[in-house]
């Protein structure tokens, strides 16, 4: 039975407005499953934009860290200097930080 066969057969037992239906029908899913693709495709978007933003914020972060970390090791180093020059030797080293 070829294809042309089938859809005559089902044209037949649906009738005219039958074939109407049936055709909205799929078309009506095709449209609605289109709808869901763009809705997912939209908060995809919206989720990476979210997490760009985070992630800016997070760097930020780690610079604002980083640059007061920095002034704190030029503290560090200048009381040490300090404490050497008024006679001071057992200064202990100021602990590890890790990042």
């Amino acid at each position: 039975m070829s294809m042309s066969n089938v859809g005559d057969i089902v044209a037949g037992l649906l009738g005219g407005g039958g074939v109407v239906a049936l055709t909205k029908a799929i078309t009506g899913r095709r449209k609605r499953k289109i709808d869901e693709a763009k809705e997912i495709a939209g908060m995809a978007h919206q989720e990476a934009k979210d997490v760009r933003t985070e992630l800016d914020e997070i760097r930020e972060s780690i610079r604002q860290f980083r640059r007061a970390l920095d002034a704190h090791s030029r503290w560090d180093r200048d009381v040490i200097r300090r404490l050497e020059l008024q006679g001071v030797t057992d200064i202990p080293a100021p602990p590890e930080i890790w990042i």
